[in-house]
């Protein structure tokens, strides 16, 4: 089996088929599998292409993707919890604006309701966005939910971030 990893694509999906290409990532070749070492949304405009490439490779068993802390945000704000932080900082804003197939969602439930921009409208916002989202791919959460912590062969540990070295099992930290 020939491993091609990759990391932090962020929903950069034409960036991440062309780095694969040159690569030389076959999706035909059964010798093929593509590892992603997490984050994989935020930042880049095409969180729903890539998410729907990526789930349809790990359904054919092409690829084994890792959680990483931006996943992490993304499952946070489908499970209702607070994300103004990620929003606001980390790029969830790009990936929720795809998702919820708008541009500045938040701004724009702001501007069409005549709320004010503050924490209770986004908290408001966030639970409204939040239950369409669901709604609309109710698979999303529990797909995202499913990605492990790390892969391992018989030579290597992949990551996307840290073990727990003084866990008496790194496994179950």
């Amino acid at each position: 089996m020939k491993y091609f990893v990759i990391s932090d694509t962020h929903a950069h999906h034409k960036e991440t088929i062309e780095a694969l290409h040159k690569a030389g990532f076959d999706i035909n070749n059964d010798n093929h599998k593509l590892i992603v070492i997490g984050d994989i949304t935020d930042r880049g405009s095409e969180a729903l292409t890539h998410i729907l490439w990526l789930k349809d490779l790990e359904d054919k068993g092409k690829a084994i993707i890792l959680r990483g802390n931006h996943d992490s945000f993304i499952i946070g704000f489908l499970m209702n919890k607070n994300q103004a932080f990620n929003w606001q900082h980390n790029g969830l804003d790009t990936t929720i604006d795809d998702l919820d197939h708008r541009t500045n969602s938040f701004q724009t439930y702001c501007m069409i309701y005549d709320k004010p921009f503050n924490t209770d409208t986004f908290l408001e916002w966030e639970r409204i966005t939040q239950a369409s989202i669901n709604k609309e791919y109710p698979w999303l959460k529990k797909w995202f939910k499913s990605h492990k912590d790390y892969y391992e062969t018989e030579n290597y540990l992949i990551t996307h971030g840290i073990i727990d070295h003084e866990a008496e099992d790194w496994h179950k930290p």
